[in-house]
């Protein structure tokens, strides 16, 4: 059995009032992103435009140049067709958030493998699911060229979709493996189209709960999938802003994508449509605003969002940003995972912030002492008696019965200078004697009152076992 310790971090914290973020509250702000980019020039006649095609490459043209220096004043933002005031603006990149202090040796699922704080993210899936097997060679081919354009600094996940999910690179190093093998060669290119809603919603699933903590402007580059309305507009509500991009396409098709993104038609702009999500992150301006409580009413709600300069006007520039919102006196989150669920999901969770690292046991090969310290902003807190009481869940493996996990239970119940304390540098407990039969140890934390979680996997040392 796991010997569980619990403590707070070493050091103290200075004593002080709760911050109100950690609570639910009837206030909702709603965050709009927005993209303006000049107008995209275009041929005026059918014979200009095939000279122009197979001069300047794609049929539906580069997007334009996007416009910066824009103020709070430039705009006006509508919800259902009222104007709202806009209390919350900011242009470009969002400020880095400071990621959980690291111990030497610990991991983090808010970091990428240099220790820097995951502040927005794009990640690209590469569907060869729905893709056939005739064009996957043409799929292969635009995501080689993705591959070769990457740098180590970049901040992208790549995976690609067959009978499962493929990690090809996670905000880390490059692991191509069976990636590009999977449902991508006739032998193995037939799947019952029935097995494929159920294969996509996972793979969903798990892209949008590895996102899920991660602050700032997230998008998707979907290529070879045909993603359905429902599908955009729950992803839409997870926050996620999606790319569409099609294997191989003919014609002009310009079309704005409700989650705020754009489409593009051919696997050989996978490239360029990375860029340019990449490049929306950097330019988007972000508009907030608090709805009435009488205007959440639980429907969805249309958003608007207009530049009020006449001269800027005329030059037609293109706006991107979220078609509306679910208005609900709180964020409505994706379901949540159970605790196995999150603990077999190959990407790691974020919804709950993590850092942990293990030391091996003395004289027991492949057992290992976990310290893992959690970030209470994250785990639903309630006020009863003085106090400030929850809980969560975890969970590590069980080697000894192939796929079982050993589970807890936490409870919390915090003093006001325990919560101010916990706050700044976290929650740590310390689980002592976890076996691994791998070089790496996932741990899971499921907040007991929301179901959100975090997962992380602990690298460590295979040891021998002496004979």
């Amino acid at each position: 059995m796991n010997r569980l310790l619990l403590f707070f971090g070493v050091g103290l914290a200075a004593a002080q009032s709760p911050p109100d973020a950690v609570f639910q509250s009837g206030t909702r702000l709603v965050q709009v992103d927005v993209v303006v980019r000049s107008q995209r020039v275009r041929p005026p006649g059918l014979g200009e435009w095939f000279k122009w095609v197979l001069d300047s490459g794609p049929p539906w043209g580069p997007p334009g140049e996007p416009i910066r220096s824009l103020t709070k004043d430039d705009f006006t933002l509508l919800d259902n067709g009222k104007p709202q005031p806009i209390a919350v603006f900011s242009a470009g990149p969002r400020s880095e958030t400071k990621p959980m202090a690291l111990p030497p040796g610990a991991v983090s699922n808010r970091t990428d493998d240099r220790g820097r704080a995951l502040n927005g993210a794009t990640v690209v899936l590469v569907d060869f699911l729905n893709t056939g097997w005739i064009m996957s060679d043409y799929l292969r081919l635009g995501f080689k060229n993705l591959l070769r354009s990457l740098q180590p600094s970049d901040k992208i996940g790549v995976y690609t979709l067959g009978k499962r999910l493929h990690v090809v690179r996670d905000f880390t190093g490059l692991e191509l493996k069976s990636a590009l093998q999977d449902y991508g060669n006739p032998p193995t290119a037939y799947v019952d189209p029935r097995e494929n809603p159920a294969i996509i919603l996972q793979a969903l699933r798990a892209i949008t709960q590895h996102l899920a903590g991660i602050p700032g402007r997230k998008n998707l580059v979907w290529v070879g999938g045909h993603p359905s309305n429902a599908t955009i507009a729950a992803l839409q509500q997870a926050g996620i802003v999606v790319y569409p991009v099609g294997v191989r396409s003919a014609g002009i098709i310009d079309t704005d994508m409700p989650s705020g993104g754009r489409m593009f038609l051919d696997a050989m702009d996978l490239t360029y449509a990375v860029r340019t999500a990449e490049e929306d992150s950097g330019v988007a301006y972000v508009l907030g605003y608090y709805p009435t409580e009488g205007a959440l009413d639980g429907k969805y709600h249309a958003l608007t969002v207009k530049l009020n300069d006449a001269e800027l006007r005329k030059q037609s520039p293109e706006l991107h940003y979220r078609a509306g919102y679910l208005a609900t006196r709180i964020d409505v989150l994706p379901p949540a995972p159970s605790l196995a669920e999150a603990f077999n999901d190959l990407l790691d969770s974020t919804a709950v912030g993590l850092a942990a690292e293990a030391t091996a046991e003395a004289g027991r090969p492949n057992t290992y002492d976990l310290r893992v310290t959690v970030d209470l902003h994250d785990i639903h807190l309630d006020r009863t008696d003085g106090r400030f009481t929850g809980g969560f869940e975890y969970a590590v493996p069980n080697p000894s019965v192939k796929g079982t996990l050993k589970a807890g239970s936490i409870a919390l119940s915090l003093s006001d200078e325990q919560l101010a304390k916990g706050l700044d540098i976290g929650f740590t407990l310390a689980v002592k004697g976890v076996e691994s039969e791998s070089d790496k140890i996932r741990v899971v934390v499921r907040d007991r009152a929301t179901g959100v979680a975090g997962s992380l996997k602990i690298p460590v040392e295979k040891q021998p076992i002496p004979q």
